[in-house]
């Protein structure tokens, strides 16, 4: 109990989400930019649509998380110019999953996600 009581206090849900975002971006300059613009599209948007601010932070945090899953993949697959192999494609196709199985293991995530990816 104890042990779940810590995962799940908000200053540790942050530094993992924090650390999530800086692993997402890391070593390629592209995808801060693309998260960037995403993140003001999607705020744009939500704004015309009236979300609340708390549904707006949402959104951004959202946006920056997208891809989670990818963080699941080697690095010579996500570095790699040309064609990818059946294999490869096989583990690329698996990226959403993971990247539900990240979000449902942090509370914080699971809000997020549940908002777009419910049964």
């Amino acid at each position: 109990m104890y042990k779940s009581k810590i995962a799940e206090s908000a200053p540790i849900q942050e530094n993992l989400t924090q650390s999530l975002r800086v692993s997402l971006k890391k070593g390629d300059y592209r995808t801060e930019t693309r998260i960037k613009k995403m993140e003001d599209y999607a705020v744009l948007i939500g704004k015309r649509l009236n979300l609340s601010s708390k549904k707006l932070e949402e959104l951004k945090l959202l946006m920056n998380l997208h891809n989670i899953g990818k963080l699941a993949l080697a690095d010579e697959i996500m570095a790699k110019r040309g064609r990818l192999t059946a294999e490869e494609w096989e583990i690329i196709k698996e990226i959403p999953e993971v990247g539900y199985r990240i979000a449902e293991s942090s509370t914080k995530l699971q809000s997020v996600y549940g908002i777009f990816y419910t049964n």
